[in-house]
């Protein structure tokens, strides 16, 4: 359905918004159309993105699944930091990120890339289980790996590992669907604005967008297509060569192998690595271009020496995760960005890095006290075949921030 320029109210860009879709029957209403419908109709998904949820219903259980293992592995890279990837709720369309992943800082960068990295994996590997278009299960023979050139003759090659190849088409067609029916409505309210000199109209404030808004969130969607591509390309370039050993006893006269993407972590931790080298950005408007100068380019951020002159003092890898915002400090509360500040966190006195009570504290100060834990100990091996442990009670201090 073509929308009317007069219908285009602008919010903010929820990029993610489909990392929040609810769980539901998916499996009980795949194949009945009307029922397709109904259960793909969600204010966390796009209109295109509800069109492919009909087309593909029985993806949208590992959707749910790729959602929780994403959030999941972010908590996990940024436990010990600042930012926890956790935030309070302070209005209806917030979500666990609170705002953050709207601000366009490294934060946002950061959950595009590993929810995105995250639906690749969960997708390629359910083309080996219960998904029907890919993998071996499917009809066309273009989902089958190609055996890789440096495989020695005398192994066998399975040509049926995770699908990533799908994996990654699919899962850029589905995240990727809100971003472009953003930028469509966002450049046809600065088309509209040109050509009859009144642009489109705030959701929630009911009054008309001034243009440089809207040039902003076209630079943040650009910059949300590239961090999704970041993640898509670091859960494929991820993949590793499994084998397994065939013979009789226990020999390995014969191997099989085949391509399988590795957990979660690993491929959390090499976008750790990226974020801690994500490039600031900055936005200019394109000129002279086809469409009507309504569009922006995004450029590496030039940041000052001692000389004066302007250089980019840090290095970035080849294909970065960039971001276009500067990240507030997370150290107070912050309830118009869902942020939770560090007060009353766990810290460690003993630490000099992000982690230490010092710097996850903000220098406010921190105090300790005893608790009693009971821990395994004395742990022996007993044949056969357990290990028996003890039970000692022990007394740790603790550090919280103040």
């Amino acid at each position: 359905m073509r929308l009317k320029l007069s219908q285009l109210l602008i919010g903010t860009v929820f990029a993610n918004s489909w990392v929040f879709v609810p769980k539901r029957n998916w499996e009980k209403n795949n194949g009945r159309r009307k029922n397709n419908e109904s259960v793909c109709k969600s204010k966390h998904l796009s209109a295109l993105q509800q069109r492919l949820c009909k087309r593909s219903l029985d993806h949208m259980k590992h959707v749910n699944t790729a959602a929780e293992r994403g959030i999941l592995e972010c908590q996990n890279q940024f436990s010990d930091v600042r930012w926890n990837c956790s935030a309070t709720r302070e209005r209806e369309n917030d979500d666990i990120f609170g705002r953050i992943s709207k601000i366009g800082s490294k934060e946002s960068a950061f959950i595009s890339a590993i929810t995105s990295a995250s639906l690749v994996r969960t997708v390629a590997k359910a083309c080996r289980t219960d998904l029907v278009t890919c993998g071996c299960d499917s009809s066309s023979m273009t989902h089958l790996q190609q055996r890789p050139a440096t495989l020695s003759d005398h192994m066998e090659w399975d040509p049926c590992g995770d699908d990533f190849g799908y994996a990654e088409k699919w899962s850029k067609q589905f995240i990727d669907a809100n971003d472009f029916t953003e930028k469509y409505k966002t450049k046809s309210c600065l088309e509209r604005a040109a050509n009859t000199g009144q642009g489109c109209t705030s959701r929630r404030t009911s009054r008309q967008i001034p243009k440089t808004t809207l040039f902003r969130k076209l630079a943040r969607i650009q910059m949300s297509l590239k961090n999704n591509d970041v993640g898509r390309q670091e859960a494929v370039s991820s993949r590793k060569r499994e084998c397994k050993c065939h013979g009789p006893s226990g020999s390995c006269s014969s191997m099989t192998c085949w391509y399988e993407l590795p957990d979660m972590k690993i491929i959390g931790n090499r976008l750790k690595e990226l974020y801690d080298n994500a490039q600031l950005m900055k936005w200019r408007r394109k000129r002279g271009n086809s469409d009507g100068n309504v569009d922006v380019e995004l450029f590496p951020k030039q940041l000052p020496s001692r000389s004066g002159s302007r250089v980019n003092r840090k290095t970035s890898p080849p294909n970065p995760l960039i971001y276009v915002s500067k990240s507030p400090n997370f150290c107070e509360p912050d309830k118009k960005r869902g942020i939770l500040g560090t007060s009353g966190r766990q810290c460690n006195r003993d630490s000099e890095g992000p982690d230490g009570c010092k710097e996850l504290c903000c220098n406010r100060g921190y105090y300790s006290t005893n608790q009693t834990i009971t821990e395994p100990c004395n742990c022996k091996f007993e044949w056969c075949c357990s290990v028996k442990c003890q039970e000692c009670v022990k007394t740790v201090k603790i550090s919280y921030c103040k």
